[in-house]
């Protein structure tokens, strides 16, 4: 009786421990469940003002891109336009590329490069700005320092002008006077 009395012991403490350990298990489990559930709602957080931001950069490509025919309505002007000095028409031709920070990408078969060096978030209001230099072979390098999209500069006999930026690149638009 004794003998059966002491294994109805054991089983009583084996059975106690097993209870104890999945209670302390379960409360540790309950924790670790309710961090990655936090991690996830942050990460869907996160996803949706991803696609928000990316809704709103579509938006503004298409609202670039609506107003290209501006911009070569402008340069068909000027090109059916006549000096009385001077014959013969100023002619535009254009090129337009997109390109992403740290390359280079060359223009009217090598008759100029641009190279995007970064492109950051700043001003007011907030946008994006863009570094990049250009280069004619044979002369000094032309430097832009955090130029705002529209922005136009003069280049040798070349107008480069900044399309639009993005996180990781930005469009140019470069015009050859002929």
């Amino acid at each position: 009786m004794r003998s059966e009395l002491l294994s109805v012991a054991k089983l009583g403490a084996l059975i106690g421990f097993v209870m104890f350990g999945y209670t302390l298990g379960s409360g540790r489990s309950d924790a670790l469940v309710a961090f990655v559930k936090e991690d996830r709602d942050r990460a869907r957080n996160d996803l949706a003002q991803l696609r928000d931001e990316f809704d709103s950069l579509k938006l503004q490509l298409a609202t670039t891109v609506s107003n290209n025919p501006a911009i070569s309505s402008e340069a068909e002007k000027a090109e059916n336009k006549t000096d009385p000095d001077n014959p013969s028409p100023q002619r535009f031709a254009s090129e337009q590329r997109i390109i992403q920070t740290q390359n280079t990408d060359v223009f009217f078969d090598g008759s100029l490069d641009i190279t995007l060096i970064a492109t950051h978030y700043s001003g007011s209001p907030l946008r994006y700005k863009a570094s990049a230099t250009v280069l004619i072979p044979g002369s000094e390098p032309f430097t832009i320092k955090d130029a705002d999209p529209g922005s136009a500069f003069s280049v040798g006999d070349f107008q480069v002008v900044i399309f639009s930026t993005g996180i990781f690149s930005a469009t140019f638009k470069v015009f050859k006077i002929k």
